[in-house]
C-alpha cells in the first residue's frame, strides 16, 4: 500500500547520555555547527520557566485523511443516497457507525475516545476544511499551505509568527514538536528570542539518561543567530557560548528539558499504543508549564489502494491507533494542564467516488476537528457542505467551505484572546483573495 507522501523529514539526532552526576544533557552531534559537547553544562543551574496557563496543540494527519470514513452522513441523511453510491465497497454502513445526535452525521466505531470528547461537549467536527485560495492536489503544496498559513511562500510557520509578539522576561521552552517531523508551523526567523522552540522526539521520564531531539533545533538556532556567520566564527560563538549563540541557547534548552523529566518523572500515564509522540507531548505540557505551542505529526493517510475504513481494514486500525493514543493524551492531561485547546486538520480530504483499487485519490475538502474546555464543542460543523454533483468541486470532491485559517484561527483565539488584533499578520490573505476570512466559527 502506498503510504503518505510526507514533507521531507529532518534527521534525527540520536539519544546522547546526560552528563552523569549533573542530570544534564550534553549533545554530542555530527553536524559542524555544533561542537562535541557543551562543556558549560556541567556546572550551570537550571532554569524556573514561567508558567503559561493556556496552550494550543496542532496536529497533522499527513497524507490527506478522508473525512468520508471518518464521519459520514448518517442514514436519513439527505446525502446519504450519493455517499453509498459512490463508496458500494469501502462505505460505512449502519453497524460501522455511531450516530452524533440528530446532527445526521455518524462517527466511525474506530473512535470511543473522539464520540466520548463529542458527547461531553469538547470535540467538534467540521465538514469540507481545505484551502479556499488554490486548486492544488498536491500533498507537499497543501502542507505548506497549512502550517505556513497563507498561500505562496512564507518565511515561516503561523506559530512562529504568534510567538514573535510573545515577549517573556526570560528564557522559556515556548514551542515543540514531539514527532520526527518538525512542523514547518514552529520554524521560522520570527519568534522572540526568549520563545525557544525544541524539537522533541522522545522523552524518557523514567531514565534520565535518554532524550532524543530532532535536528530541526539545529535549523531554528543557525537561522537565528547565525545568519552572515562563517563555519569559524559559528564555532567560536557555539563554543564560547557567547549571548544568542547556539551553545548559549542550547545549554538553556537543556536545562528545560532536565527540569522537564524531573517534573513528570514519577507521572503514571495511560496506554499510547504504537503512537508513542502523544506520550511525549503529554510529558512536555505536563513538565513544562512555559510551553504553549506543540506539534504532533500522524503519517500513513494516503489511502490509494486496499483503503479498509471498516473494522479490520487499514484506515480503520490506523484510525483507532489515533484515537486510541488521542484519548490517552488528554486524559492524561486532566487535573495536570487542563486548559488545552487542540486542533486536528489533514492537507485535504479526498473525492466522493472510490477508485479501482478499493481506495480514493487526492482531494479537497476533508474533515478538521477541534477539541477544548467542556462547553466548547459537541456540533458539527457542515454549513454549505453538500454531496450532490454540482456541488463537488470539478465534479469530483467535497468543495472547500473552511478555510484551515478560518479554523486554526478560531482555536487560537479561544487559547488567547489577544491574538484577535493580530491574525491579518498571522494568516496573511492571498493575492488572489478577495474575501474575509471568517475566524467566528461558533
Amino acid at each position: 500500500m502506498k503510504k503518505s507522501s510526507n514533507t521531507k523529514i529532518e534527521s534525527v539526532i540520536e539519544r546522547r547520555n546526560f552528563l552523569k552526576g549533573s542530570g544534564l544533557m550534553a549533545l554530542t552531534v555530527t553536524n559542524p555547527l555544533v561542537p562535541w559537547a557543551f562543556q558549560a553544562l556541567m556546572n550551570s543551574s537550571v532554569a524556573q520557566a514561567e508558567s503559561s496557563e493556556n496552550a494550543f496543540v496542532f496536529i497533522f494527519l499527513r497524507g490527506g485523511a478522508d473525512g468520508l470514513s471518518i464521519l459520514p452522513p448518517a442514514p436519513g441523511h439527505i446525502e446519504r443516497g450519493a455517499y453509498e453510491a459512490a463508496r458500494p465497497n469501502i462505505k460505512l454502513n449502519s453497524a460501522d457507525i455511531s450516530l452524533l445526535g440528530n446532527t445526521g452525521f455518524a462517527l466511525n466505531n474506530a473512535c470511543p475516545s473522539l464520540l466520548r470528547l463529542y458527547e461531553d461537549q469538547r470535540a467538534s467536527f467540521y465538514q469540507g476544511v481545505g484551502n479556499k485560495s488554490s486548486d492544488s492536489r498536491s500533498h507537499f503544496i497543501q502542507q505548506d499551505y497549512v502550517e505556513h498559513g497563507g498561500v505562496g511562500f512564507q518565511n515561516d510557520g503561523f506559530l512562529n509568527r504568534i510567538l514573535s509578539y510573545s515577549s517573556p522576561s526570560q528564557v522559556a521552552l515556548a514551542g515543540s514538536s514531539a514527532s520526527a517531523a518538525v512542523s514547518k508551523a514552529l520554524l521560522g526567523n520570527r519568534a522572540n528570542p526568549n520563545n525557544l522552540i525544541v524539537p522533541v522526539q522522545n522523552l524518557n521520564s523514567n531514565n534520565s539518561s535518554e532524550v532524543s531531539i530532532s535536528n530541526g533545533i539545529l535549523s531554528r538556532f543557525a537561522n537565528l543567530f547565525f545568519v552572515g556567520m562563517g563555519l569559524g566564527e559559528r564555532l567560536t560563538a557555539t563554543w564560547n557560548q557567547a549571548p544568542g549563540s547556539l551553545g548559549e541557547k542550547g545549554v538553556q534548552a537543556s536545562q528545560i528539558l532536565t527540569q522537564t523529566m524531573e517534573n513528570v518523572r514519577d507521572l503514571r500515564l495511560g496506554e499510547y499504543g504504537r503512537l508513542t509522540q502523544f506520550k511525549t507531548a503529554a510529558q512536555l505540557l505536563i513538565g513544562c508549564p512555559s510551553l504553549r505551542f506543540l506539534t504532533i505529526d500522524v503519517d500513513g493517510w494516503d489511502t490509494h489502494n486496499a483503503m479498509g475504513p471498516r473494522q479490520g481494514g487499514y484506515f480503520y486500525n490506523l484510525l483507532s491507533s489515533f484515537d486510541l493514543a488521542l484519548g490517552a493524551f488528554l486524559k492524561d492531561l486532566e487535573g495536570k494542564r487542563d486548559n488545552v485547546r487542540v486542533v486536528i486538520v489533514s492537507e485535504f480530504g479526498r473525492p466522493l467516488q472510490e477508485n479501482g483499487t478499493l481506495g480514493l485519490d487526492h482531494g479537497r475538502g476533508g474533515l478538521a476537528i477541534s477539541i477544548g474546555p467542556k462547553g466548547e464543542g459537541g456540533r458539527v460543523y457542515s454549513q454549505g457542505w453538500s454531496l450532490k454533483p454540482e456541488k463537488l468541486a470539478d465534479g469530483r470532491d467535497v468543495a472547500v467551505t473552511i478555510d484551515h485559517r478560518e479554523l486554526l484561527g478560531n482555536v487560537l483565539i479561544k487559547t488567547d484572546p489577544s491574538i484577535q488584533n493580530k491574525l491579518s499578520a498571522i494568516f496573511p490573505k492571498a493575492r488572489n483573495e478577495t474575501t474575509d476570512l471568517n475566524f467566528k466559527l461558533g
